[in-house]
Protein backbone atom coordinates (compact mmCIF):
# COMPACT_ATOMS: atom_id res chain seq x y z
CA UNK A 1 0.00 0.00 0.00
CA UNK A 2 1.47 3.30 -0.90
CA UNK A 3 1.57 6.08 1.60
CA UNK A 4 1.16 9.94 1.13
CA UNK A 5 2.02 12.66 2.48
CA UNK A 6 -0.05 15.57 4.06
CA UNK A 7 0.76 18.86 4.89
CA UNK A 8 -1.29 20.94 7.50
CA UNK A 9 -1.26 25.04 6.12
CA UNK A 10 -1.76 28.26 7.76
CA UNK A 11 -5.34 30.04 7.31
CA UNK A 12 -5.80 32.40 4.34
CA UNK A 13 -3.95 35.96 4.78
CA UNK A 14 -4.75 39.91 3.66
CA UNK A 15 -2.17 41.75 1.56
CA UNK A 16 -1.87 43.72 4.47
CA UNK A 17 -0.57 41.04 6.80
CA UNK A 18 1.71 39.90 3.67
CA UNK A 19 2.41 44.14 3.56
CA UNK A 20 3.56 44.00 7.57
CA UNK A 21 6.75 42.14 6.74
CA UNK A 22 8.24 44.16 4.05
CA UNK A 23 11.01 46.69 4.77
CA UNK A 24 10.44 49.66 2.83
CA UNK A 25 7.41 50.99 2.04
CA UNK A 26 7.96 51.29 -1.93
CA UNK A 27 7.83 47.57 -2.12
CA UNK A 28 4.66 46.83 -0.50
CA UNK A 29 1.79 45.50 -2.83
CA UNK A 30 -1.04 48.05 -3.65
CA UNK A 31 -3.39 46.93 -6.02
CA UNK A 32 -4.78 50.29 -6.55
CA UNK A 33 -1.53 51.55 -7.34
CA UNK A 34 -1.51 51.54 -11.67
CA UNK A 35 1.77 50.15 -13.32
CA UNK A 36 3.70 52.83 -14.83
CA UNK A 37 6.51 51.23 -16.85
CA UNK A 38 9.69 53.38 -17.49
CA UNK A 39 9.41 56.51 -19.08
CA UNK A 40 12.03 58.51 -20.50
CA UNK A 41 12.27 62.18 -22.30
CA UNK A 42 13.69 61.58 -25.76
CA UNK A 43 16.95 63.37 -24.78
CA UNK A 44 17.45 60.53 -22.23
CA UNK A 45 16.72 57.65 -24.86
CA UNK A 46 18.53 59.47 -27.03
CA UNK A 47 21.24 58.83 -25.04
CA UNK A 48 20.01 55.68 -23.46
CA UNK A 49 19.13 54.05 -26.71
CA UNK A 50 20.88 55.30 -29.63
CA UNK A 51 20.12 52.93 -32.03
CA UNK A 52 16.49 52.53 -31.31
CA UNK A 53 16.11 56.79 -31.52
CA UNK A 54 18.39 56.89 -34.81
CA UNK A 55 15.69 53.80 -36.30
CA UNK A 56 12.47 55.33 -34.87
CA UNK A 57 12.81 59.08 -33.97
CA UNK A 58 15.07 60.20 -36.99
CA UNK A 59 14.03 57.87 -39.83
CA UNK A 60 10.36 57.19 -38.66
CA UNK A 61 10.64 53.05 -38.99
CA UNK A 62 8.64 51.67 -36.49
CA UNK A 63 8.92 48.31 -37.97
CA UNK A 64 11.01 46.02 -36.03
CA UNK A 65 14.98 45.68 -36.45
CA UNK A 66 15.98 43.01 -38.50
CA UNK A 67 19.34 40.88 -38.68
CA UNK A 68 20.77 40.15 -41.90
CA UNK A 69 21.23 36.19 -42.19
CA UNK A 70 22.68 34.76 -45.21
CA UNK A 71 20.82 32.62 -47.33
CA UNK A 72 23.26 29.44 -46.45
CA UNK A 73 20.23 29.17 -43.32
CA UNK A 74 16.87 28.98 -45.65
CA UNK A 75 19.12 26.14 -47.81
CA UNK A 76 19.52 24.19 -44.34
CA UNK A 77 16.10 24.44 -43.62
CA UNK A 78 15.22 22.93 -46.84
CA UNK A 79 17.84 19.71 -46.13
CA UNK A 80 15.82 18.86 -42.75
CA UNK A 81 12.56 17.50 -44.53
CA UNK A 82 13.93 14.08 -43.92
CA UNK A 83 12.97 14.46 -40.33
CA UNK A 84 9.53 15.52 -40.46
CA UNK A 85 7.22 13.28 -39.08
CA UNK A 86 3.23 12.90 -39.41
CA UNK A 87 1.31 16.03 -37.62
CA UNK A 88 4.63 18.60 -38.50
CA UNK A 89 4.52 18.67 -42.07
CA UNK A 90 2.36 21.56 -42.08
CA UNK A 91 4.45 23.46 -39.74
CA UNK A 92 7.76 22.45 -41.56
CA UNK A 93 5.95 24.65 -44.87
CA UNK A 94 5.36 27.55 -42.14
CA UNK A 95 8.42 27.41 -40.58
CA UNK A 96 10.14 27.32 -44.44
CA UNK A 97 8.22 30.42 -45.02
CA UNK A 98 9.69 32.47 -41.84
CA UNK A 99 13.64 30.93 -42.75
CA UNK A 100 12.32 32.86 -46.09
CA UNK A 101 11.42 36.18 -44.63
CA UNK A 102 14.41 35.84 -42.53
CA UNK A 103 17.10 35.23 -45.44
CA UNK A 104 14.95 37.64 -47.79
CA UNK A 105 14.49 34.92 -49.98
CA UNK A 106 11.54 35.77 -52.67
CA UNK A 107 8.15 34.74 -52.39
CA UNK A 108 7.87 33.27 -55.55
CA UNK A 109 10.92 31.48 -55.17
CA UNK A 110 9.86 29.90 -51.74
CA UNK A 111 6.61 28.98 -53.24
CA UNK A 112 8.60 27.08 -56.20
CA UNK A 113 10.57 25.64 -53.21
CA UNK A 114 7.30 23.90 -51.36
CA UNK A 115 5.87 22.61 -54.09
CA UNK A 116 8.48 20.55 -54.07
CA UNK A 117 8.46 19.47 -51.46
CA UNK A 118 5.10 18.87 -51.34
CA UNK A 119 5.83 15.88 -53.21
CA UNK A 120 8.42 14.52 -50.13
CA UNK A 121 5.78 15.20 -47.18
CA UNK A 122 2.97 13.84 -48.97
CA UNK A 123 4.84 10.56 -48.53
CA UNK A 124 5.28 10.50 -44.78
CA UNK A 125 1.67 8.81 -42.91
CA UNK A 126 -0.62 10.16 -41.06
CA UNK A 127 -4.52 10.13 -40.79
CA UNK A 128 -5.19 13.89 -42.89
CA UNK A 129 -3.44 14.02 -45.92
CA UNK A 130 -1.12 17.05 -46.97
CA UNK A 131 -3.23 18.99 -49.16
CA UNK A 132 -1.95 21.88 -51.67
CA UNK A 133 -3.99 24.39 -50.14
CA UNK A 134 -1.69 23.81 -46.85
CA UNK A 135 0.67 26.18 -48.85
CA UNK A 136 -1.48 28.75 -49.88
CA UNK A 137 -2.06 28.93 -46.22
CA UNK A 138 1.69 28.63 -44.95
CA UNK A 139 2.60 31.26 -47.38
CA UNK A 140 0.30 33.69 -45.86
CA UNK A 141 3.38 34.01 -43.13
CA UNK A 142 5.38 35.55 -45.44
CA UNK A 143 5.37 38.83 -43.45
CA UNK A 144 7.76 40.98 -41.62
CA UNK A 145 6.21 40.34 -38.31
CA UNK A 146 8.08 37.13 -38.26
CA UNK A 147 11.21 38.64 -38.90
CA UNK A 148 12.10 37.39 -35.05
CA UNK A 149 10.08 34.06 -35.21
CA UNK A 150 12.37 32.38 -32.09
CA UNK A 151 14.12 29.39 -32.67
CA UNK A 152 12.29 27.79 -29.37
CA UNK A 153 8.78 28.23 -31.16
CA UNK A 154 9.89 26.71 -34.70
CA UNK A 155 11.45 23.61 -32.55
CA UNK A 156 7.84 23.25 -31.16
CA UNK A 157 5.89 23.42 -33.90
CA UNK A 158 8.42 20.68 -36.14
CA UNK A 159 9.92 19.13 -33.72
CA UNK A 160 13.23 19.42 -35.32
CA UNK A 161 16.12 20.08 -32.88
CA UNK A 162 18.60 23.51 -33.91
CA UNK A 163 21.42 23.70 -32.78
CA UNK A 164 22.04 27.31 -31.38
CA UNK A 165 25.27 29.41 -32.79
CA UNK A 166 27.44 29.55 -29.11
CA UNK A 167 29.67 32.46 -30.39
CA UNK A 168 25.78 34.46 -30.35
CA UNK A 169 26.37 35.53 -33.88
CA UNK A 170 29.73 37.40 -33.13
CA UNK A 171 32.26 36.53 -36.13
CA UNK A 172 35.07 34.49 -35.18
CA UNK A 173 37.58 36.90 -34.59
CA UNK A 174 35.61 39.01 -32.22
CA UNK A 175 34.86 35.84 -30.27
CA UNK A 176 38.07 34.92 -29.79
CA UNK A 177 39.21 38.09 -28.29
CA UNK A 178 36.49 37.99 -26.09
CA UNK A 179 37.34 34.19 -24.58
CA UNK A 180 41.11 35.27 -24.24
CA UNK A 181 40.16 38.48 -22.41
CA UNK A 182 37.97 35.96 -20.34
CA UNK A 183 41.09 34.10 -19.88
CA UNK A 184 43.27 36.64 -19.20
CA UNK A 185 41.07 37.84 -16.14
CA UNK A 186 41.27 34.38 -14.55
CA UNK A 187 44.38 33.84 -15.04
CA UNK A 188 45.01 37.01 -13.25
CA UNK A 189 43.07 36.08 -10.37
CA UNK A 190 43.83 32.56 -10.08
CA UNK A 191 47.42 33.67 -10.94
CA UNK A 192 48.19 31.07 -13.19
CA UNK A 193 48.86 30.82 -17.02
CA UNK A 194 46.27 29.21 -19.51
CA UNK A 195 49.06 28.86 -22.23
CA UNK A 196 51.32 25.98 -19.92
CA UNK A 197 50.49 22.72 -20.87
CA UNK A 198 48.33 23.66 -24.03
CA UNK A 199 50.85 23.70 -26.53
CA UNK A 200 54.16 21.46 -27.92
CA UNK A 201 56.28 20.95 -24.43
CA UNK A 202 59.43 22.58 -23.60
CA UNK A 203 62.37 20.61 -25.08
CA UNK A 204 60.48 18.31 -26.92
CA UNK A 205 62.22 19.47 -30.13
CA UNK A 206 60.82 20.06 -33.58
CA UNK A 207 59.60 17.89 -35.95
CA UNK A 208 62.45 18.86 -38.30
CA UNK A 209 64.93 17.56 -35.40
CA UNK A 210 63.06 14.45 -35.28
CA UNK A 211 63.80 13.38 -38.78
CA UNK A 212 67.26 14.62 -38.55
CA UNK A 213 67.67 12.29 -35.33
CA UNK A 214 66.40 9.37 -37.19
Amino acid sequence: MSKLKAFKTGDRVSLDYINRYVDEKENMVDVNRPFRPSEYTLEEAKIKFPDWYQRVVVEKNRNQKKWNIKRDLYDWWLMQSHKIKGGHRYFYLMCMVIYAVKCDISKDKVEKDMYKKFEELSKIEHSNSLRKEDIISALETYDRQYYNFKIDDIEKLTDIRIARNKRNYKKQKVHLMGARSIQEINDKVNNTNWREGNGRPKGSGTKEDLVKDY
